[in-house]
């Protein structure tokens, strides 16, 4: 179902060792893909082991006359283990997709924020 897909590391590499980029977040992947007309859009984060909790929200948009139009969004939340928020939609064949996760992480109460954005082509028949 999947054949790409965007991946984000913490992570900073120096001369002198790797330096985190986040606080709370760990890792954050993103993907959007397609068998025949289903679609599946599917976030992955991780927080740091410092961070109590991670939560997260995928929003989907296709692109229909020159713009991003919402499609759907979902949402999950997590104390321990692996965030993951994934959804399915049905899928136009040469329509554009785009998804958006927000991933939030909290240490000490402080919330961390990043978004990232993927898009996909749905294969046409």
């Amino acid at each position: 179902l999947f054949g790409a897909s965007i991946g984000v590391v913490a992570a900073d590499n120096r001369d002198d060792g790797i330096m985190p980029l986040w606080t709370s977040i760990s890792t954050i992947e993103l993907d959007v893909g397609f068998s025949e007309d289903l679609g599946n859009a599917l976030g992955a984060a991780t927080k740091q082991s410092t961070a109590s909790a991670i939560e997260g929200t995928l929003v989907l948009y296709k692109w229909v006359d020159n713009d991003w139009e919402y499609v759907n969004e979902w949402y999950n939340y997590r104390a321990r283990g692996t965030l993951i928020v994934s959804g399915d939609f049905t899928a136009e064949p040469g329509v554009t997709y785009k998804a958006e996760f927000t991933v939030t992480a909290y240490t000490g109460g402080v919330g961390e924020t990043e978004t990232v954005e993927y898009s996909n082509t749905c294969p046409s028949n």
